[in-house]
C-alpha cells in the first residue's frame, strides 16, 4: 500500500484515502501511521502538499468520536464517514458529534448521499459531501462471442451531480 501511495502521488494525485483495522475492528495505529507518513514523505520529495484521508472504516469503528484525536496525531486530515448509518442521512446524530468533536479534522459524509439528504448533512455541520451521483445505464458494447445477455453499468450522472451541487447552495 505504501509503494502504490508514493506511486499515485508521484502521477499526480493531491490525496490519498486509506483505512487500516485490526481483526478487532480498532483502528491499526502502525499501519495508519505508516500509510500518512509514507504520503507525507513522498509530498515532501515532490515540494507539494497531499491531503490523507481515513476512510468509512471509521465507521465499524467503536466509539468513533473519541478516535478522531487519535487520527489527527496520526497525521490525517479528513475523515470520510457515514456516522455509523447505512446512509449518511441516517447517521446525522453521529456526525454532528463527530463535528462537534472539533478534532482539526475535515468531516466528510459519505455513503448514501444523495441531493435530498445534503441540506441534512449541510445543517449537522459536515465540512464536506461524498456521493457517486451514480445510475445503471444499458452497456452498449459487444456482449462478446456468441453473444449474450447485456449488462447494466454504473455511471455518474451529470444531473445527480448538478441537483447535489444546487443543494449546496
Amino acid at each position: 500500500m505504501s509503494r502504490d501511495i508514493a506511486l499515485v502521488l508521484r502521477a499526480g494525485a493531491s490525496g490519498v484515502v486509506i483505512g487500516a483495522l485490526t481483526p478487532h475492528n480498532t483502528i491499526d495505529l502502525l499501519a495508519t501511521a505508516t500509510l500518512a507518513e509514507t504520503a507525507r514523505a513522498t509530498a515532501r520529495e515532490l515540494g507539494r502538499d497531499v491531503e490523507v484521508t481515513f476512510h468509512r472504516a471509521i465507521d465499524v469503528v467503536e466509539k468513533p468520536v473519541e478516535q478522531l484525536a487519535v487520527l489527527r496525531s496520526l497525521g490525517i486530515d479528513r475523515v470520510l464517514t457515514s456516522g455509523k448509518a447505512a446512509a449518511a442521512g441516517d447517521g446525522l446524530g453521529l456526525l454532528r458529534e463527530m463535528v462537534d468533536a472539533d478534532s482539526g479534522l475535515e468531516i466528510m459524509a459519505g455513503g448514501g448521499v444523495t441531493a435530498a439528504t445534503i441540506p441534512y448533512l449541510v445543517e449537522a455541520g459536515v465540512h464536506a459531501v461524498h456521493l457517486s451521483g451514480k445510475v445503471e445505464v444499458l452497456d452498449a458494447g459487444p456482449t462478446g462471442p456468441g453473444g449474450g445477455t447485456a449488462t447494466l453499468l454504473e455511471q455518474t450522472s451529470v444531473e445527480l451531480v448538478q441537483a447535489a451541487a444546487d443543494a449546496l447552495r
